[in-house]
This record gives C-alpha cells, structure tokens and sequence, in this order.
C-alpha cells in the first residue's frame, strides 16, 4: 500500500514545484485574494471635474449655480436653463420689454430688426466686465414643419430661444409661462419661423409653445437668451 502511494507524492511534489517557477500562485482552499483587491481598491481615482456631486456649480463670481434657478446678472434675473463645461445658459426670468419681431414683411431670424436689436443695444447696455462674460454662440435656425424657412444659421452673444429649445428645456407649460414687471401673466417671442414667412413662432400665456406663431409685426414679450462662462 505504501509503495502504491509513493508514486503519488512524487507527483503532487513536481506539480508543486512547476507552479512555483511558473509564476501561479497556488491558492489553498478556504484562501481568498483579498490582499489585492484592497491594494487595488487603495488606487485613488483622479479628479477631473470640481463640479460637486450635487449639481452645482460654485462660479467666479460667489454664485452657486444650478439648474432651474435664478442668478442674477448684469442688473437683471436669469432663469438657469443648462450648464455645459463651465458656463451657463440663462433666460430672463419675465419678459424684459415688449418689441416687435420686425416689421410686416417675410424675414428670418439673421435679418430681424429683434435680432440686430438684442446684439447691438441691448449687448451694449451691459458693463464692460458683463459683456466680457457672454459668449458667442451659434445659432441653429431650423424651417417649421410646414416647410416656412428658417434661414441660415447665425452666430450671437444674445437671441431668443427656438421652438425645439423651448419645448426641451422647460419641464412643462407651467414652467415657461412669463409675468411682465406688473406680474402679469404674459405672452413672449421665440426666434423661429412661423407658419408662413411673415410669421414667428410664440409661447402663449399658459406656457403652450406656439409653432404657427403670430405676425412678425405685433408687439410681444421679449426674453432674451444667452450663454455667460462662470
């Protein structure tokens, strides 16, 4: 019986031996690897943003920002809409003044009399250290379902918003409803085409985003968009 078993032991020793030079470590039963999990576990991730973990954004002006609410900026209150990479989209948050659209005749976002008004004297009335804060964007000008042509895309340091960005940037109807300085309720412009040419898109009263628009003529709420780095 023992000299069966001799043969056995020789061979258990020389696996043994093989796995050593091999560099496999042999684990006993009932032993775990949990030495190098914690080594593993003691690697610290870097850090790649200083965004905290709760959203928001503490910028260099002593704000502390986050979506959906208000900031104020340049004399007035902006409703924060998004946050990308260190800069903010805002909104005022009521209608600022009641302007037309331009006047009754078939025009574009890029040839507005809106348009060369928010980027000329409005942009101007901000103070030099403010104006430095807006950032040129580009404007995407889409054409209305029907058809009705946006024109070309433009580049801005303050628009309105879009039919597209008023529907998704708001949670719903009741988010995008705009009061007047009277804390009226209110109905305001969006820059894209309406149903025809001589026409803008609009948000009603009740916050319902209005593609057919009205008349680029008639007189409405303005509540001027633009992107501020922090």
């Amino acid at each position: 019986m023992k000299l069966r078993l001799i043969p056995l032991i020789i061979m258990l020793l020389l696996v043994f031996v093989a796995c050593n030079k091999s560099g496999v470590n042999v684990v006993n039963p009932g032993e775990t690897t949990s030495s190098k999990s914690e080594e593993k576990s003691t690697q610290t991730t870097p850090q790649l943003s200083t965004v905290p973990d709760d959203g928001e954004v503490q910028t260099n002006h002593g704000q502390s920002v986050e979506i959906g609410t208000v900031i104020q900026f340049g004399g007035y209150d902006w409703l924060v809409l998004d946050e990308h990479n260190g800069k903010v989209l805002i909104i005022s948050e009521k209608v600022l003044e009641d302007r037309a659209y331009n006047t009754y005749t078939a025009v574009t976002w890029e040839h507005s009399d809106i348009r060369a008004y928010l980027n000329g004297e409005f942009l101007n009335s901000f103070n030099k250290e403010d104006r430095a804060r807006i950032i040129q964007t580009e404007v995407i000008n889409n054409n209305h379902s029907n058809g009705t042509l946006g024109g070309s895309n433009t580049t801005d340091y303050i628009f309105l918003l879009s039919v597209d960005e008023a529907e998704s940037l708001f949670s719903d109807n009741s988010s995008r409803i705009a009061r007047s300085d009277t804390n009226a309720t209110v109905w305001w412009r969006l820059r894209s085409p309406g149903g025809v040419d001589k026409y803008a898109a609009t948000v009603s009263r009740e916050g319902n985003v209005y593609a057919d628009g009205l008349s680029v003529s008639v007189v409405g709420g303005i509540r001027p968009a633009l992107w501020i780095s922090l």
